[in-house]
């Protein structure tokens, strides 16, 4: 499926479980693993502790995955980079190399930084490549049997996603939950004929809802996935994260979230995850759009 994936590495003992996933990933679907840092502030002749453990983390995936590793130390800055410094290079990176997927730590920083990180919430926004961000301290997405949860919503940003959270399902021996959710009825409206038009709304948004996960699920188990579809009442913020708590999920793929909800994605998945301990999967950029973003950033 994926044929050049990017780790950005920082920090090894935060960037484990993210490595570990990437490696993963890279093996079972013979990509290429590129492991990627950006300099701090001390010159490069001058060595630090982190140049060890950058060393053995290469060394870990040239042993997992032969010679299909590469690494590389972009050149920081004498003062130090901002975090749209330090994406901008990554980004940029990403670009020259058809990187397909992105595989980061997810870090507390403040409440805005919550789901992404500083670096990673800035790459986003320049950066053509799916992101899988992993909890750092929660590595279990690569175990056998992961559980990987979509949101629906019949828009095709919605099913692009679910055929990519459907293959890393597949590279991982996992399977998709596909939720799809329903406004529940609220009895009261001031004449009866009122509270039967809108309970037969929402049986036709059900019947409706349930003919979209179904089609999806179809061309999903076509592709040899196990996939399980649920209809849920209540807000999609709401039944998403009861869903991904109750259904012990793994990985949440997000894009369908903004369109349900009417906010932007980050915002959403900031307040559906924070127990912080679920991995997302996001969408980039079309490609012109990432490269004009990147270059209105140089210029």
């Amino acid at each position: 499926m994926y044929r050049s994936i990017m780790v950005a590495f920082s920090d090894w003992q935060a960037e484990r479980s993210a490595m570990t996933v990437a490696i993963s990933l890279a093996r079972k679907s013979a990509a290429r693993l590129h492991i990627v840092h950006v300099r701090g502030s001390r010159p490069a002749a001058v060595f630090a502790p982190d140049d060890l453990a950058l060393d053995s983390a290469v060394d870990w995936a040239v042993s997992e995955l032969d010679e299909s590793v590469s690494f590389r130390m972009l050149p920081g800055s004498a003062i130090g980079l901002s975090a749209i410094e330090i994406a901008e290079r990554l980004s940029a990176y990403a670009g020259e190399h058809d990187i397909e997927l992105v595989v980061m730590s997810r870090r507390r920083h403040s409440i805005d930084q919550l789901l992404f990180g500083s670096v990673g919430a800035e790459m986003l926004k320049i950066t053509a490549a799916t992101f899988l961000f992993v909890p750092s301290g929660a590595p279990t997405l690569w175990r056998t049997g992961c559980r990987i949860l979509v949101p629906v919503d019949a828009t095709l940003l919605a099913d692009e996603m679910a055929h990519e959270a459907a293959a890393i399902a597949r590279l991982l021996s996992g399977s998709v939950i596909l939720v799809g959710t329903v406004q529940p009825f609220e009895p009261g409206a001031p004449h009866a004929f009122l509270d039967l038009h809108a309970a037969q709304q929402a049986a036709h948004h059900e019947r409706e809802v349930e003919a979209c996960l179904a089609g999806v699920a179809r061309e999903l188990r076509a592709e040899g996935t196990d996939v399980e579809c649920i209809v849920r009442f209540g807000t999609p913020v709401d039944v998403v994260r009861e869903a991904a708590k109750s259904l012990d999920i793994d990985l949440v793929a997000v894009p369908a979230l903004r369109a349900l909800s009417g906010e932007p994605d980050h915002r959403v998945a900031a307040a559906l995850f924070r127990p912080f301990d679920t991995a997302i999967l996001h969408p980039g950029l079309p490609s012109d759009t990432a490269a004009s973003r990147r270059s209105d950033l140089v210029t």
